[in-house]
């Protein structure tokens, strides 16, 4: 895991600005889609007076626009540098590939150097992009929420903060357990890739 996060400073390291752009913008429309329901909420208690129900109203349309804005950057710009990651990852294992002896490249398994450029590549670009939208998202979410459940009630906090602690460490174990099924289909898919090859090679 160490190797991977290394791997991906030294291929994003010079595009710090994505990121923290990223990063503010998921606070901020994290943030506004939290107030929503508390608007709304507000505009219950202020009825049957109706034009503070309009004021909410107008409120809580000016919100979520506003906070679409900014779900938007965060997708965008996240997709963005999940993509550049995967160029410069691709661009690498190319001239490591070229740099290599005829006789060593002889030796590897072409379906298996195909799955490393394409499966690999894919999975790794899909890892940044959710890593730095969902991830700083949903984290940001959950410490808004558990500061506007604090102001309301600090018991409400705790229980929030009580299930949500296994239900993520539980989350991030199934997605470890799925690396060995990827594993497995990398490796079929690399043997696919081979029989491709041979087919393509012995009927030419």
């Amino acid at each position: 895991m160490k190797n991977q996060y290394k791997l991906i400073y030294e291929a994003l390291h010079d595009k710090w600005y994505l990121i923290i752009l990223v990063f503010l913008s998921s606070i901020i429309s994290s943030y506004l889609a939290v107030l929503v329901p508390v608007f709304i909420g507000d505009a219950i208690d202020v009825m049957p007076v109706y034009h503070k129900i309009l004021y909410y109203i107008l409120l809580i349309i000016t919100v979520s626009a506003i906070s679409s804005v900014f779900g938007f950057i965060l997708e965008y710009y996240s997709s963005k540098t999940g993509n550049i990651f995967a160029k410069r990852v691709r661009d690498t294992i190319f001239k490591n590939i070229f740099s290599n002896s005829y006789d060593y490249l002889e030796g590897q398994d072409p379906g298996d150097l195909l799955s490393r450029i394409t499966m690999d590549v894919d999975a790794a670009r899909r890892f940044v992009t959710i890593s730095i939208s969902n991830l700083l998202s949903t984290t940001a979410l959950l410490l808004i929420a558990v500061y506007e459940l604090t102001k309301i009630y600090y018991v409400f906090s705790i229980i929030f903060v009580i299930v949500m602690i296994p239900t993520v460490y539980i989350t991030f174990l199934m997605q470890r357990m799925q690396r060995v099924y990827w594993r497995s289909l990398r490796g079929k898919y690399g043997k696919m890739n081979s029989k491709i090859n041979e087919n393509i090679f012995v009927n030419s």
